[in-house]
């Protein structure tokens, strides 16, 4: 829903892919990373977590 209501914040596609990584949905995990990368170029942990994820 978060998506939905602030579709602009990065912080949002941060959290979503984080609880995706949790679930072990890599995919969309990195999706929602990459959003957030999109919107917030200077997101370190969006950063971060796509490399781990893509090893």
């Amino acid at each position: 829903m978060n998506t939905f209501a602030y579709p602009n914040s990065a912080n949002v596609f941060d959290s979503l892919g984080e609880a995706y990584m949790n679930k072990g949905d890599k995919t969309l995990a990195i999706k929602n990373y990459e959003k957030s990368l999109e919107l917030n170029p200077n997101n370190g942990n969006a950063k971060d977590m796509l490399t781990e994820l893509r090893k």
